[in-house]
């Protein structure tokens, strides 16, 4: 297997990219409008299924493009989700699940993209993490009737000016990581070295890790020792923090960008101590932290569902012509977990966050 790594200089902190969008404060601070028309809609989040008003004259198309190898289970919980809600709205729906790679470049990950255009969906869901993908994404909305919703990114692209996806939803990934920064801070409250493992050069790294840096070295107590890209994967995950170590006796703190590499970066604390994030509190992170000095020492657990939730709701209140009261953007609920946290906490925790995807039900 060929194994991407990154070893980056530490140049310059913040990646520009993170200025190419409206930032979820900044963009409610702009459109006031959309407060009150979000604050409605986490109403219905909340609330159980409204049937749909009218009666569909076709099944609506959905297409879903979703990561096809990942330890985390945001996504397939998602799918499940979403399966449920639109069927309790009582939506005739056809939805086309197209798996695709993940951590790779526009030719292999757009590939899907394009073969899910040529099948004429009235929703194309999927994620933007590549910065080439807007242009597609731009190309889809000048020249398609194709409604996108954006999954997992919560801050408009500023270049799209007005011409906007259909909805833009998930966890504020900012927010979330502020959440982690913010006990970070009280765990290590004197500072210390620390290195950043990203996911693919894109979106996430962008929100997750280049903003935990810039939250950190504001404070001259941190220090930035290395930054590593690895694609998300647990492998390359491995060759880096064994590269690191093989120059480096410790590390304080390693900031995580995702739950695939959370767990893989989390076998090296058999040897070396050091706090480790996780990022979204999904089935198998929750189970790491139960384990003791070895596993992950905190995570943000997202209130999974709720996006799912708010896609299928959106969807309906669209096909019943309702569509300004959907909000350009959703970002959902968001917790801290840690090893201090009770198992009474999580399993009602779990009940919320899970609570269209939990198979037991």
């Amino acid at each position: 297997m060929k194994l991407i790594i990154y070893i980056l200089t530490i140049v310059q902190l913040v990646s520009a990219s993170a200025d190419e969008y409206w930032h979820l404060d900044e963009f409610l601070k702009e459109n006031p409008r959309q407060v009150k028309i979000l604050n409605d809609f986490e109403k219905l989040i909340k609330s159980d299924a409204q049937e749909i008003t009218i009666k569909q004259k076709k099944r609506v198309k959905i297409a879903l493009i979703y990561p096809n190898s990942q330890v985390s289970d945001y996504w397939r919980r998602n799918i499940s989700a979403l399966k449920k809600r639109l069927t309790e709205s009582k939506i005739d729906y056809e939805l086309n699940l197209i798996p695709a790679p993940t951590g790779e470049g526009l030719n292999k990950s757009s590939k899907e993209i394009i073969e899910a255009i040529k099948e004429k969906p009235d929703y194309l869901i999927f994620t933007l993490n590549i910065n080439e993908h807007s242009k597609l994404v731009n190309q889809i909305l000048n020249y398609s009737s194709i409604k996108v919703i954006l999954l997992n990114i919560t801050t408009p692209l500023k270049s799209w000016g007005k011409n906007q996806p259909f909805f833009y939803v998930g966890f504020d990934h900012e927010i979330g990581t502020q959440i982690l920064i913010d006990d970070i801070k009280r765990k290590l409250p004197n500072g210390g070295d620390f290195l950043v493992l990203y996911h693919s050069q894109g979106y996430v790294s962008t929100m997750r890790g280049d903003y935990a840096i810039k939250q950190l070295v504001k404070d001259k107590k941190w220090n930035l020792v290395s930054r590593y890209y690895t694609d998300g994967s647990g492998a390359n995950t491995e060759v880096a923090l064994k590269d690191f170590f093989k120059k480096n006796k410790k590390v304080d703190l390693v900031i995580s960008c995702s739950t695939d590499i959370s767990l893989a970066a989390s076998k090296f604390k058999k040897e070396s101590s050091f706090l480790l994030n996780g990022w979204g509190g999904g089935t198998a992170e929750l189970d790491s932290i139960k384990n003791g000095v070895e596993g992950i020492d905190l995570t943000v657990m997202r209130m999974n569902d709720d996006s799912a939730i708010a896609t299928a709701e959106a969807i309906r209140l669209d096909l019943q012509g309702d569509s300004e009261e959907v909000p350009l953007v959703f970002s959902g609920e968001m917790v801290l977990i840690d090893k201090q946290t009770t198992q009474q906490k999580i399993e009602s925790l779990e009940e919320k966050a899970f609570r269209y995807s939990n198979e037991a039900k």
